[in-house]
């Protein structure tokens, strides 16, 4: 049993009731520092830590009692000042021939994993700290949708308090337009993926916010999704502040259309005054025109009967000279009229009227209109009414006389010799 001993990784030894040390293992020095004659005879109790040193006390106490043996932890001074943290197990052994008892312990170097302990409460502590204080909720849940952990925010955000047996499954709290895609994503998570989704979580009070909620599997030695852990983030403002954009965007949308609708009516009205400007000057032009052809007939006419003797006294000439004149007073006054009505230049349209007229005698008239102006370019200026020309026709006088009068001016105006000759047929 020695030889065990002596190869065993844990430090055996014997001490008395009062401390004193009667046998230790060889490995003392391994992992204490100490040979095993530094330490025997000698009070154990110096080297425990002295916070440590009652519960100890306390641990040979109930050994010595029978009380069973139950694990001891605390602190032992290492040869090179340190301490280090040892798990001893204690048994009372039976007396000996000399009737001593004493105690049998068992002790191991538990330091690293004391060490690893403190790392991991410090890391928890941590963890604890950032959770309560960062106002993302953090909830970490199994595979069968049980609530392990839930941080403060919880309750911060939705008003529900944040035990463990009132933070039911998150879809329990979801919008149901939204619940499908929460559904969705646990389910991606228990295949492994990571997911972000957004999506309302109803208040206590009754109403919704939008959370934004990041989750990531966690697996277990056996390479199985065990938990999931979900960081959800109030992002109401966001949401709404996005809802104000699209409205704004919508707003600036509708009013953009309504300018350009505006812009392409201004183009449109733009174009008509244009037109209407064109439609006015073109009009005045033409007016010039006609209005120059019968005051030129009355100033012809009226010179002759002033000038020419033979004219006056032939009662025949003196009055084809009076009848033109007034026959183109009259055109001249329709003429006139025609300039003054100002919706017919803005419109750039003429009203058209059908009257019943002789055709043969408003051609006959207006030839006689123009006899001066031939005469005075030395042409002879004729007309040739067709067989089948009817004496009435319906149509508009004063716009027929009009075109003849432009187009036998031009021919007048483009002819040099000759004979100018209007031919009528029907």
């Amino acid at each position: 049993s020695r030889t065990f001993i002596e190869h065993f990784n844990d430090i055996v030894f014997t001490v008395t009731p009062d401390s004193e040390i009667r046998y230790i293992g060889p490995n003392t020095e391994r992992h204490m520092g100490y040979t095993p004659n530094d330490l025997l005879c000698a009070q154990f109790t110096p080297l425990v830590h002295p916070d440590d040193i009652p519960a100890c006390f306390e641990h040979m106490l109930s050994v010595l009692q029978g009380e069973g043996s139950r694990e001891l932890e605390c602190r032992v001074l290492h040869k090179n000042g340190q301490y280090r943290w040892f798990a001893t197990t204690g048994a009372r052994l039976p007396p000996d021939a000399n009737g001593e008892v004493l105690l049998l312990g068992c002790t191991r170097d538990i330091t690293e994993r004391k060490q690893m302990q403190e790392s991991l409460r410090a890391s928890e502590e941590m963890f604890r700290i950032v959770t309560d204080t960062i106002d993302d909720i953090i909830c970490v849940s199994t595979a069968d949708r049980q609530i392990s952990y839930v941080s403060p925010s919880w309750s911060r955000l939705t008003g529900f308090p944040a035990a463990d047996d009132a933070t039911p499954d998150l879809s329990l709290h979801s919008h149901p337009e939204d619940l499908p895609k929460l559904e969705a994503m646990r389910e991606r998570n228990l295949q492994g993926e990571q997911t972000s989704i957004e999506w309302r979580c109803r208040h206590r009070d009754g109403r919704y916010i939008w959370l934004e909620t990041r989750a990531k599997p966690v697996w277990d030695t056996t390479g199985k999704v065990s938990r999931i852990v979900d960081c959800s983030r109030d992002i109401t403002d966001r949401k709404q502040a996005e809802e104000e954009f699209r409205r704004f965007a919508t707003e600036i949308e509708q009013s953009r259309n309504q300018i350009a609708q505006q812009a392409d009516e201004l183009r449109q009205a733009n174009e008509l005054a244009q037109q209407a400007s064109l439609a006015k000057s073109a009009f005045l032009a033409n007016m010039s025109h006609e209005i120059r052809t019968p005051m030129t007939a009355i100033l012809g006419y009226a010179n002759l009967l002033l000038t020419e003797t033979s004219w006056v006294h032939n009662p025949t000439d003196r009055n084809d000279a009076l009848l033109a004149i007034h026959r183109n007073g009259e055109h001249l006054l329709t003429i006139i009229n025609d300039i003054l009505d100002l919706s017919k230049i803005e419109s750039g349209r003429m009203e058209l009227e059908t009257v019943a007229c002789n055709i043969r005698q408003l051609v006959k008239d207006v030839v006689a209109s123009l006899q001066i102006r031939a005469n005075e370019k030395g042409l002879h200026l004729a007309t040739d009414f067709g067989s089948n020309v009817p004496e009435t026709v319906g149509t508009d006088p004063t716009r027929v006389r009009q075109i003849l009068i432009n187009l036998i001016g031009n021919a007048i105006k483009f002819s040099d010799q000759g004979t100018v000759t209007v031919i009528v047929a029907a």
